[in-house]
């Protein structure tokens, strides 16, 4: 039950920087040393009126001893690189102050309002007003956390959102570098000028490197230069305490976990699971996140799973940005708690997950200038949102602040350079050139994650001059920032939405057809997040062997909780599997509908699996609805996107399955 009055979040008096500063110098070898003093870390001023007798680059590590909101301003330093995961771990000064910055964020007192703690607590649990914004509690009938899903402003929320996590950590980025001596102080505190918050590329590598996932302990160069151990930032959060009324069993887990086994104060996480169950997304996912970036272009398709928006409906057959996202949390929490919307946060791995949800939206942004938020119904609503109300690009992202007395809204983060961060998949762009940063962009995205990459890249062999990347220049701190007033995409004027109808027929010559199966669910069908499989071929009899069969294609997930269940009424969430991979192997990739049809009759199934692992037998979800979809496409050259043609659905594969869809409306 879930209080009708919730307290605010209790606010900590900031401890002086210098004290803060001295202390981290006294960081020892010693995991349990360095989360004590790791709790010492500079925290960056409410505001941006710091001690004028501080450098303008210096002056966000001021805190004011007045109460004052916090800001949300992103990391100072001008506009930076995000750099990968795989990338950042090669640079030795950004990988060391990256974990211990991490690790002191996550050492803060739990009710420090910028503690790791509270700024994950802003997305769900323990629901409760953040820093004094909305209203003092949430609406009736609202989902009681600032995030928003299901809604068109799933994108535009979550940028400001993990900008400011961001901030946060490079502010002690900063404090931890000045404790270094000798020919690395400068080296190091470039770096941590230069630290932005890594992504992780779920399309390109799924399996997060051992330093994420696997390693209970990582090595960084301390302040002397000596090499030391501190108990891994990115394995887990230990809460300090555990809200016991968090939802079960998180009430009882002393840490966030993965793939969970065990329980209680004994519980851990598998890695071998966690590592098999990536792998076997591999191919799904890259194959969603490309059909995302080329065949989606309205904001009421991209943007949100339940596809709501005032926009014209899209009968395109691929997969909204959230949607994709869903699946990348139940496959990393399995039944911990990147699986539950109420305690994901608090996963190390969220933000790097998120980091890469806002990469693709830029990278979407840069295909389809000029398309933004568009209005739509707020779903379930949040902490200072009301439910089935209508929202917008002027709707307050709560509650992330751009002055003591004004909240970010969508129209004000089109940009990621608002926020002083760009990705490197812009490096050399000028952003001031749209059509210049489409075509860039459309040969990288068909270069990363196109059907064509592997025999391209047998052919050609590494990525040539114009499309890879220079890790090392990313990654040198000394490197000139973009600059605070650095170019980039004008604002719309008004959001736009071009047709996101396809060609009734491809121009030239149809060289190919595209597969696809549609599953529609109820977010609320099982009272928590569950997956549907998808397989061509026979099914094991097994659902732990579900995954490693050769049949498996692909999956779409529903991410909830028993909790938010109960808020957003019976909305639908939408998602697609691409079955092209799977019928290549079979030798029928891009035949003709006529002779896949019978292919797919005979082969194409599905299976309901909850996150715990139980399987639910389809009859159980009543609203599921599974279609497959056949379209005409051309396939072009790097620099062009494929050109699709009218999708034509094909009920007779799925009439008289349980779920099959036997009316063929698209």
């Amino acid at each position: 039950m879930l209080p009708a009055e919730l307290p605010e979040r209790r606010r900590r008096r900031p401890v002086s920087p210098l004290l803060k500063a001295l202390a981290i110098a006294a960081v020892g070898c010693a995991a349990s040393s360095m989360l004590i003093a790791a709790n010492a870390v500079a925290i960056p001023c409410r505001n941006q009126e710091c001690d004028p007798a501080v450098s303008e680059s210096d002056s966000t590590l001021v805190a004011r001893q007045n109460a004052q909101h916090v800001l949300t301003t992103g990391a100072p330093g001008g506009v930076q690189y995000r750099l990968e995961i795989n990338d950042l771990i090669k640079d030795d000064a950004q990988w060391s102050l990256f974990v211990q910055a991490l690790a002191a964020m996550q050492a803060d007192d739990q009710s420090d309002v910028v503690s790791s703690y509270q700024i994950a607590g802003i997305h769900g649990a323990p629901y409760v007003r953040w820093d004094g914004a909305g209203p003092a509690s949430a609406p009736s009938g609202s989902w009681p956390g600032y995030c928003n899903h299901g809604n068109v402003l799933f994108p535009s929320w979550h940028r400001p959102y993990v900008a400011l996590f961001e901030q946060q950590l490079q502010a002690r980025a900063v404090a931890i570098s000045r404790t270094y001596t000798g020919d690395r102080a400068t080296h190091f505190q470039a770096a941590a000028r230069a630290l932005r918050l890594p992504f992780w590329d779920w399309a390109s590598d799924i399996v997060p490197p051992r330093q994420v996932i696997a390693d209970a302990q990582v090595t960084y160069t301390a302040p002397d230069g000596s090499r030391k151990q501190i108990a891994n930032p990115l394995y887990s959060y230990r809460f300090h305490p555990v809200d016991k009324a968090f939802d079960s069993p998180f009430n009882t887990y002393p840490i966030t976990v993965r793939h969970p086994t065990g329980s209680g104060a004994n519980v851990r996480t598998d890695v071998d699971a966690l590592r098999s169950r990536l792998s076997s997304q591999q191919t799904d996912v890259r194959s969603k996140t490309y059909a995302t970036l080329t065949r989606l272009h309205t904001w009421v398709t991209f943007s949100n799973r339940a596809g709501t928006g005032s926009g014209p409906p899209s009968d395109a057959p691929a997969n909204s940005i959230e949607a994709i996202h869903d699946g990348i949390h139940n496959d990393v929490g399995g039944s911990g708690q990147m699986s539950n919307p109420s305690v994901a946060a608090f996963d190390p791995l969220f933000f790097l997950h998120h980091a890469n949800v806002d990469r693709v939206i830029a990278l979407w942004e840069a295909l389809n200038t000029g398309v933004w938020v568009i209005p739509g119904s707020s779903g379930g609503g949040t902490w200072s949102i009301p439910p089935r109300t209508q929202v917008d690009t002027n709707t307050d992202l709560t509650p992330f602040r751009t002055s003591q007395s004004a909240y970010w809204r969508s129209s004000q983060v089109t940009t990621t350079e608002r926020f002083g961060y760009r990705y490197a998949d812009f490096r050399g762009l000028d952003m001031n050139d749209p059509d210049a940063v489409r075509q860039a962009i459309t040969r990288r995205v068909n270069q990363l994650y196109g059907p064509n990459r592997n025999a391209r890249r047998a052919f050609d062999g590494d990525e040539d001059e114009n499309t890879s990347f220079n890790a090392t220049a990313l990654l040198d701190p000394n490197a000139p920032a973009l600059g605070p007033d650095a170019p980039s995409f004008p604002d719309p004027a008004a959001p736009t939405e071009p047709s996101n109808s396809t060609n009734p027929a491809v121009p030239g010559n149809t060289n190919s057809y595209d597969y696809t199966v549609r599953l529609q669910a109820a977010q609320n069908a099982l009272n928590g997040s569950y997956d549907i499989l998808v397989f061509l071929g026979p099914v094991p009899t097994s659902p732990e062997d579900y995954r490693s069969s050769p049949s498996y294609v692909g999956s779409h997930s529903i991410w909830t909780s028993a909790f938010m269940s109960q808020y957003g009424g019976n909305s639908t969430s939408q998602g697609f599997v691409h079955l092209d991979d799977a019928l290549e192997r079979q030798g029928l990739g891009g035949a003709e509908p006529e002779v896949v049809s019978g292919f797919l009759a005979e082969n194409l199934d599905w299976r309901v699996v909850k996150v715990t692992g139980v399987e639910v037998p389809v009859e159980q979800v009543p609203s599921l609805k599974v279609l497959a979809i056949s379209t005409p496409v051309r396939l072009n050259g790097d620099d062009e996107l494929p050109e699709y043609g009218e999708p034509d659905a094909l009920p007779n594969v799925t009439a008289g399955k349980p779920g099959g869809e036997t009316a063929g409306a698209l």
